[in-house]
């Protein structure tokens, strides 16, 4: 049997037939058949694709009946070679020689089946477009490049000349813009033009302005403003500080300090400070197991040329569930010793078995002390309790004479 190929394309194709110590390759133009043997289409590598080959089964041809030779012909078995008479046999068939390169006017060597598939690999198959844009080439017919042409549209004049083709396209208009110096305001919408690029500034929305950006407009609006009032609070207490309203002048009345209050105005509030100043300050069971040794700062040093004049002290012990080993505490001086000599002392506080609240007022004199701290101290080992501590002094800051 033998196998029928037909080239079913338009492009010439190439089948390749790959054998253990041969390789052939058989080059079928558009339409065109090739036979194939049986054994010669089992080593065709790569295989045919579908829909490009039209393959057919063809029976075995049988051989020819040899020709008659007629009595008064001679055949070269009757001939012996000669120098003249060379016998065409398949050895000198493949012996003879054959160029790797095809050249024009040569009739007397035949090209080898390199130079073959060189020429038949250099031959245009097809076009294309290559890179961005519209492309020119359209399609191949048979052996027909088609190409698109060239259309001038509005404002493009095209010119052929014999090796190339003109594009010119009609000048635009050289426009420029300004800011009118008649308007008023002090912001230009222009800013300058680049190339053929009109540039224009863009609108910045400031503070309580909105912009909306539409089609065809751009709206600017502006937040309404708020209508304030002040008012004194009716569940209060005293004075007033709100007076009026004038226009959008919400006016208030200024603090005045008379009778040893102060009034200090700050950059984010006004303090009012009267002539009796108080503390509060509590004591952790961790700051009373070493009260004996380490004094707790109840009052810090008012300044050079001040003493403290302390006007009462409340105490209060918050019993948790152990009292502390010793009870006695005293107030007065950083520099004061020993403690009965303080200017404030109780003799049984911290060792109370339950909660217990004292005040003390001074009623003896006492030395006075410039510019020093006010504590207090316990007057033996107090370790063991866990009961808070705290206390609530009233004092002057008083300048010395």
């Amino acid at each position: 049997m033998t196998q029928r190929l037909r080239n079913l394309t338009v492009l010439t194709q190439t089948v390749r037939i790959v054998r253990p110590t041969q390789t052939v390759l058989h080059s079928v133009f558009s339409l065109n058949y090739l036979l194939l043997s049986d054994e010669e289409y089992t080593f065709i590598d790569p295989p045919l694709i579908e829909g490009v080959w039209e393959i057919e089964n063809q029976p075995p041809l049988p051989p020819p009946p040899p020709p008659a030779i007629p009595p008064d012909m001679f055949t070269t078995d009757d001939l012996p070679q000669g120098a003249l008479n060379l016998y065409f046999t398949e050895a000198k068939a493949s012996a003879a020689a054959v160029s790797d390169a095809i050249v024009d006017g040569i009739v007397n060597q035949a090209p080898s089946q390199n130079a073959v598939f060189d020429a038949l690999s250099l031959k245009s198959e097809t076009a294309s477009n290559v890179g961005t844009g519209l492309g020119l080439f359209k399609q191949k017919t048979l052996t027909n490049f088609e190409f698109k042409k060239l259309l001038a549209g509005a404002n493009i004049t095209l010119n052929s000349y014999a090796d190339e083709i003109e594009v010119v396209s009609a000048p635009g208009e050289v426009n420029t813009a300004s800011n009118s110096p008649l308007g008023l305001g002090a912001g230009n919408v222009f800013k300058n033009k680049i190339a053929e690029d009109l540039v224009f500034k863009k609108i910045n929305a400031g503070n309580n302005i909105s912009i909306v950006d539409d089609v065809d407009d751009v709206t600017i609006s502006a937040a309404p403003g708020e209508v304030n009032t002040a008012s004194n609070s009716l569940l209060g207490a005293g004075y007033g500080l709100y007076q009026t309203k004038n226009v959008d002048d919400l006016v208030f009345k200024t603090v005045n300090a008379v009778n040893g209050i102060s009034v200090v105005g700050g950059a984010d509030d006004v303090t009012i400070t009267g002539d009796i100043l108080e503390v509060t300050v509590t004591l952790t069971p961790a700051d009373i197991d070493v009260l004996d040794t380490t004094p707790f700062t109840v009052i810090p040093a008012p300044g050079v040329g001040n003493y403290i004049d302390l006007q009462s002290v409340e105490f209060y012990l918050d019993f948790n569930t152990t009292p502390y080993a010793s009870g006695a505490v005293g107030l007065d001086y950083a520099s004061v010793s020993p403690v009965p000599a303080r200017m404030l002392y109780i003799p049984s506080l911290l060792d109370a078995i339950a909660s217990f609240r004292v005040l003390g007022k001074m009623s003896f004199l006492s030395e006075i002390k410039l510019n020093e701290a006010m504590d207090i101290v316990a007057t033996s080992p107090t370790a063991g309790g866990d009961s808070d501590l705290m206390l609530r002094a009233r004092y002057r800051i008083v300048a010395a004479l």
